[in-house]
């Protein structure tokens, strides 16, 4: 009888699927980029001077740091991080099995969410989030996904939660676990609230942590080793400007109306008054308070003011209307979170040494006429080096022992190298070569970890 069940509401979810989670990652990206280039145009309003100054240190150009940001936002609905262990099966997957339900795209989906309509959650946060307890908006599709995942736990490892996970034939199936989400991703998401394995060891009353937690824990990270990337993955919290992400549904549309403003992305995406307009639904974060949750939670409070007319209606005009409002204020969201960002980068330190070659060894880590720099990194971390010059680079990083451990040639901006790489405590040597030898010319080395010595 389960199993006929199953495959009935297999059926009924493969007849809702619209294939989408969240914005879509190009509208992820766009918004991110978007407020880049409101702060390159509004320079006294913003601190853009501290991000552009970042970005050159780093070897970017401003549309190369806005795509890297960018990109950063759009990528955290790649992440393989969250399985979902079958009840039957034992089955421990990412996402539906076979596109069933694809309307969710992965099992990571369920941390973007913060709900609006119910108020502090069993963790102990303000405000939850996705929790199929508190849906007050729900339709079919998501009783048919809870149907579908009824009694399914999130995955905690080997020898944790196994569920019923009989067959009707009376065989025993055993629970392959893939990714320890309860262990990793869930205690990176908690941000100090409480949790226990029991709270999702049945889906259908698992109550996962809200989408600014997911934000805080990835601008944490920024905040200890800083870069464009881990930033980027922050600000995926744009999705607390999509209604239906606040209002917590997969149905109602959602994946349509986030369709829908992809295709219409550059007639509702305002103005930069209207960017200006919606920065003050903000109120900015202190340079020296490390928590940035308040912003995003506004911008989750705007959408589900403004935004509620996306889950009744699909009618054109009520989508434009909130899109005119919500994306605008997706925008200045990102504004004031890379504002607050930027003073982060300028108090980062970021080691810089000029040299020059009057006869360039080529690619080699070894020829006499490629400089060589001693880095002394005093604690662990994550550096970036570029190697900047007007003529071709090529740059090898080397251990302790001389062994090449990195070695890049246009991972820069135009001709320029970057090696980006995780840091023991101990001493490296960079050397400042170029892609062809006999060259001459000057150059810059910087890092963002650790001090450079000419050797």
């Amino acid at each position: 009888m389960r199993v006929l069940q199953s495959l009935a509401i297999a059926a009924a979810l493969l007849g809702t699927a619209t294939s989408a989670s969240a914005f879509t990652q190009p509208t992820h990206k766009q918004i991110a980029i978007d407020a880049v280039k409101y702060m390159e145009r509004n320079p006294s309003t913003t601190n853009f001077a501290k991000l552009q100054a970042a970005g050159a240190a780093a070897g970017y150009t401003v549309d190369q740091m806005a795509d890297a940001i960018g990109q950063g936002a759009r990528d955290v609905d790649d992440f393989e991080d969250t399985f979902m262990c079958g009840a039957i099966t034992g089955d421990c997957v990412d996402a539906p099995v076979f596109g069933i339900g694809s309307f969710v795209a992965t099992y990571t989906a369920w941390w973007h969410f913060q709900n609006h309509t119910h108020g502090s959650d069993d963790h102990g946060n303000d405000l939850g989030g996705y929790d199929q307890r508190y849906m007050p908006s729900s339709d079919a599709t998501d009783s048919a996904l809870s149907a579908w995942l009824y009694n399914d736990h999130l995955d905690d490892g080997n020898g944790g939660m196994t569920g019923t996970c009989v067959w009707a034939w009376g065989w025993r199936c055993a629970e392959d676990s893939e990714y320890n989400s309860y262990g990793i991703t869930e205690a990176n998401y908690r941000q100090g609230s409480s949790s226990n394995p029991g709270m999702f060891e049945d889906f259908q009353t698992s109550p996962f942590q809200p989408v600014d937690n997911l934000g805080q824990h990835w601008y944490d990270q920024f905040l200890a080793s800083p870069s464009f990337q881990t930033l980027g993955f922050a600000l995926h919290t744009t999705d607390l400007l999509q209604p239906h992400h606040v209002w917590v549904t997969s149905g109602n549309s959602h994946g349509g109306w986030e369709s829908w403003v992809q295709d219409n992305y550059d007639s509702i995406k305002g103005s930069d008054a209207d960017v200006a307009a919606a920065m003050s639904i903000y109120t900015p974060v202190a340079a020296s308070n490390p928590d940035v949750r308040s912003i995003m939670t506004q911008g989750g409070a705007y959408a589900y003011a403004v935004g509620g007319g996306v889950i009744t209606s699909t009618d054109n005009a009520t989508r434009t209307a909130v899109g005119k409002q919500v994306i605008p204020a997706a925008i200045a969201m990102v504004v004031n979170v890379l504002n607050h960002a930027a003073d982060q980068f300028a108090t980062a330190e970021t080691q810089s040494v000029s040299g020059n070659w009057s006869s360039s060894g080529g690619r080699s880590a070894t020829a006499a006429g490629n400089p060589k720099y001693t880095l002394t990194v005093s604690s662990s971390a994550s550096a970036t080096i570029n190697l900047m010059s007007s003529v071709d680079t090529y740059m090898y990083l080397l251990n302790s022992s001389g062994s090449v451990i990195a070695s890049n040639d246009d991972g820069g901006s135009g001709y320029n190298s970057r090696i980006t790489s995780p840091l023991t405590t101990g001493t490296y040597t960079v050397v400042a070569a170029s892609y062809s030898s006999g060259q001459s010319g000057a150059f810059t080395l910087t890092t963002t970890a650790g001090s450079l010595s000419a050797q």
